[in-house]
């Protein structure tokens, strides 16, 4: 729910070329943003057993590696992206979709959180605290949803953005 509930808001407040820009350029940032999940997916099986063993001190220690570990491969790559979004899009899309470029700063920038918690639902489920999860997913698609009602008329694509990076920090 909050990750495309700003496209409805796209759809029904902003011009057309607004879904484009954002469609466009959360696309491109979604490439990155899968590494921490497939990162998460080699250490999930140590998690449970860590927990099963009760060496929860150990699991905190994994996690914390693996979260440093995250951000250092990560924050270079969002960096990279943010910084080279202008011509990334000319590039792949040509100089039409240029607006497009300042919705993908703010998604490359936002991924560096999804890096930083990277392996943190693992660790939630291998602990049995699927209820943080929960939790915190209705809280990001409540904050979601009014960040984009507030933001998409003034700002379009680049609203949409703001909002759904807000609501998964």
């Amino acid at each position: 729910v909050w990750q495309r509930t700003e496209v409805a808001f796209l759809q029904a407040l902003a011009p057309a070329a607004e879904v484009a820009f954002y469609a466009l350029a959360f696309g491109v940032a979604a490439q990155i943003s899968r590494i921490p999940y497939q990162l998460s997916v080699v250490l999930f099986p140590s998690f449970p057993a860590l927990v099963g063993g009760g060496r929860v001190a150990e699991l905190a220690g994994l996690h914390a590696t693996a979260m440093r570990y995250f951000v250092l491969l990560g924050a270079p790559l969002a960096g990279g992206l943010a910084v080279t979004a202008p011509a990334v899009v000319r590039l792949l899309y040509g100089p039409a979709y240029d607006p497009a470029a300042a919705v993908l700063v703010v998604f490359a920038l936002g991924s560096v959180v999804a890096f930083a918690a990277g392996a943190s639902p693992a660790v939630l489920h291998a602990m049995k605290r699927q209820d943080r999860l929960l939790r915190q997913g209705l809280l990001a698609a409540v904050l979601d949803l009014v960040l984009a009602f507030v933001l998409v008329p003034i700002a379009g694509a680049l609203g949409a953005a703001l909002a759904s990076t807000a609501a998964q920090a």
